[in-house]
């Protein structure tokens, strides 16, 4: 495709980070275990990482220490490519404490003792400093799950608007600020799971903001906390904030409709409705089709990480997706069956997603790689006929078109391209009708849409689409990885319960050689031979020349043979 003829890429959203820990064990009180703050954070999480569409700032996981807590927030605070337009969120859920002399708020982390505040907790102040001060954050919201927390955060506010007294004031970015939530006031305990719960709940609920502002107030939110009839009477969450230039927008509207105001409530409700839908459609895909695949498996109870190689073509499907490439339409992943299509596409898709992404392992996985956010949908076109994938196209863009040009219409108005994955396209109800009807023109190069299309299916579907379209052939010598192949299958080979598992290593190394060979480049071929071998109560003879002929090659063959050898 000529890239020159692009036109030049949208300024960059501002993006979301979230920041989430509790402590819920302190080694020196084991008698003050909380292992229930750690429900808050999967709270938080699932709320800011799933509709909130923020990504994982920092890894903290539970119970860090006073220099782990701070090295992390300082590194990530001062890291290259921090920006004034990022929003931040931090959640810290801890044990709070006020000093007898000093009355100081202190935070108990996990290598913290009460007996000596000064030297092993940390000043909640400095909580906020470390983020704040000397860094380039200008929008940071502070979610303070403690005891007394009030006391903290009153402190923690004046110390930072002095920190930058004398600080240039920052332009070109919109609103700034700083917002502090306290779970309770300086004299008030903190019960656990009240603060998260209700946050969670005044954000979901619809009063909170209906369909047409694209983003919540905090103080509408706290308003709904603060009104919310389970939370505990004896405790009283509030908030503090510094703002510059308006409303600081750190929590998007769920239900925002575009242009709502504009639309009839007829309209809005079958947009609703369409979202709503296909929403619960693309987490069950991701359940139970794109994680597995993702994963190296075809299981969706396998709570495994499989997945090998693929580095070339993952580096490409990583530079196709930059913003530097947005002027792109359209990328097609071909290949053979079994050539591991819906396994590269869905790793694309976990990777960016932002719920997902961080349970991905790294180990073995190239160093450069897709990030959250840089694909806004995943689908599986599987036995889905072209209306319904219009229907999906549809929801990811906002809208609820009731034809190809009404949703062509809608996609002129975007500002930025949506990003779509369309995986097994060769497998949707009308394969041919819906390449010619609906993908092709959407990813015409003379229509130049706002949209990117990711596509994964068989030549003879890809063959019906735009020839500028980037090419990733699977079979081809730049894409086919037979080594990912050998090793995907010696793990296989391994797994619990394989007679190969105690087995020596140079022998388990030749049947992996033998399978992959006769797999050639198919991963299906590969998995399924590996799995039926791994069953067997006797260990093979990979230089029997017999038993070498007898392995699969086709995805056919590999099935009929583990048929035959199940027991019963």
């Amino acid at each position: 495709m000529d890239v020159g003829s692009a036109e030049a890429p949208a300024a960059p959203e501002a993006r979301r980070f979230l920041i989430s820990t509790a402590v819920t064990h302190v080694r020196a009180h084991p008698d003050a275990e909380r292992p229930e703050l750690a429900d808050d954070v999967r709270l938080i999480d699932e709320l800011f990482l799933g509709e909130l569409g923020y990504v994982r700032g920092a890894e903290l996981g539970l119970d860090p220490s006073r220099d782990e807590l701070v090295d992390t927030l300082r590194a990530f605070a001062r890291a290259p490519d921090r920006r004034p337009d990022d929003y931040v969120v931090l959640y810290l859920a801890a044990h709070g404490v006020v000093g007898d002399g000093s009355n100081r708020h202190y935070l108990l982390l996990h290598d913290s003792d009460d007996t000596d505040l000064r030297g092993t907790a940390l000043p909640t102040e400095h909580l906020v400093e470390y983020l704040w001060e000397d860094t380039p954050v200008e929008r940071l919201l502070v979610l303070l799950d403690t005891c007394y927390a009030e006391e903290g955060v009153d402190l923690a506010l004046r110390r930072a608007l002095e920190a930058r007294r004398f600080q240039k004031p920052v332009t070109g970015t919109g609103s700034t600020g700083l917002a502090l939530v306290a779970s309770s006031r300086r004299k008030e305990e903190t019960y656990a799971g009240a603060l998260s719960a209700a946050f969670d709940r005044a954000v979901r609920q619809e009063v909170a903001a209906g369909h047409v502002p694209a983003h919540i107030g905090l103080d509408v939110v706290m308003a709904a906390v603060g009104s919310d009839p389970e939370m505990p009477p004896a405790q009283s969450p509030v908030m503090l904030t510094y703002a510059s230039g308006g409303t600081l927008a750190f929590l998007r509207n769920p239900r925002h409709t575009p242009d709502a105001d504009r639309r009839s409530l007829e309209e809005i409700d079958r947009i609703v409705a369409l979202g709503a839908r296909e929403q619960r459609a693309r987490e069950r895909d991701m359940r139970d089709f794109h994680l597995p695949r993702a994963r190296g498996t075809d299981l969706p109870t396998e709570d495994v990480w499989h997945f090998t190689g693929r580095h070339a073509a993952l580096g490409d499907l990583t530079s196709w997706l930059a913003p530097q490439r947005a002027g792109e339409r359209l990328c097609v992943v071909t290949g053979d069956p079994g050539s591991g299509k819906s396994s590269l596409l869905s790793m694309v898709g976990v990777l960016t997603d932002p719920e997902h992404s961080a349970s991905v392992p790294r180990s073995g996985l190239p160093r450069h790689l897709p990030g959250p956010g840089d694909v806004d949908q995943i689908v599986n076109a599987s036995h889905l006929s072209t209306r319904q994938l219009l229907d999906a196209l549809s929801a990811a863009a906002g809208c609820a078109a009731e034809s190809l040009g009404a949703l062509t219409a809608h996609l002129q108005t975007r500002d930025r391209p949506l990003v779509v994955i369309v995986d097994s396209l060769d497998e949707a109800l009308t394969p041919h009708e819906t390449a010619d009807a609906l993908i092709a023109p959407l990813t015409d190069p003379e229509l130049q849409l706002p949209l990117r299309l990711l596509v994964g299916a068989r030549r003879h579907v890809t063959s019906r689409l735009p020839e500028a379209a980037e090419c990733i052939d699977l079979d081809s010598e730049r894409y086919g990885d037979p080594d990912a192949v050998r090793g995907y299958t010696r793990t296989l080979l391994c797994t619990p319960g394989s007679i190969l598992v105690t087995a020596p290593p140079p022998l388990v190394d030749a049947i992996a050689e033998a399978v992959a060979e006769a797999a050639g480049r198919s991963f299906l071929v590969a998995r399924i031979t590996a799995r039926t071998i791994a069953r067997e109560t006797r260990l093979p003879d990979p230089h029997d020349q017999r038993w070498r002929d007898e392995l699969p090659r086709l995805p056919g063959e590999a099935m009929e043979r583990d048929l035959v050898q199940r027991p019963g």
